[in-house]
């Protein structure tokens, strides 16, 4: 009996052994795998227009609003095409042109002001001219999805609508608040001979 007892401790031994083993060649592994924290990454597809959607939603939830925009665009025409898709990618440029959806909502029903121009000047302070043509881009790709409000959805509208707000705003302050940057119209400004959005 004695004897099989050191039998059996042997073979649990060398089984103990071979799990360590095991667990030392993964370690290994691991450690080997970079900063990815995934041996495996270098396994994977990383072009894949899953990938991309996946990065591109990744970068809208930090707002880094041109690397999303850098991930849709390295996305196949096939990808891009679906509604989903198109909706974030807008939601992309309108993010970039300016649109912080929850701020500009509590800024319109917040301000004390009753002039909807003034709000937005005051919402967009700061802002570059630039900035209107990613609003530009959005608003074409919510058009795309439909040419008219009762083709599109009412998401899609409401998004339509902030970004033209938006885009109202960023050209207001971009043209009326220039130096300085402080909310109100520059002194000398007249709406009627100096729009951004041409003669009235």
């Amino acid at each position: 009996m004695v004897t099989r007892g050191r039998g059996q401790h042997r073979f649990r031994a060398r089984r103990l052994g071979r799990a360590a083993a095991l667990v030392l060649v993964f370690v290994l592994v691991f450690a080997n795998g970079g900063c990815s924290g995934n041996a495996f990454s270098e396994f994977a597809n990383k072009a894949t227009d899953k990938a991309w959607l996946y990065q591109a939603n990744i970068d809208m939830n930090a707002k880094n609003w041109t690397a999303a925009i850098a991930d849709f665009q390295a996305m196949s025409p096939a990808g891009l095409a679906a509604v989903s898709v198109t909706e974030n990618f807008a939601a992309a440029y309108a993010g970039r042109c300016g649109l912080d959806l929850v701020s500009l909502v509590f800024k319109l029903t917040g301000s004390p002001s009753t002039n909807l121009f003034q709000v937005l000047l005051s919402t967009f302070q700061g802002a570059a001219v630039g900035q209107s043509a990613d609003c530009v881009k959005a608003e074409s790709l919510l058009q795309g999805l439909g040419a008219t409000a009762s083709v599109r959805s009412a998401d899609q509208n409401t998004l339509m609508a902030f970004v033209a707000l938006t885009n109202i705003g960023v050209q207001l302050a971009s043209f009326a608040d220039v130096a300085p940057a402080d909310g109100a119209v520059d002194a000398g400004w007249d709406a009627c001979t100096s729009s951004p959005f041409g003669a009235p």
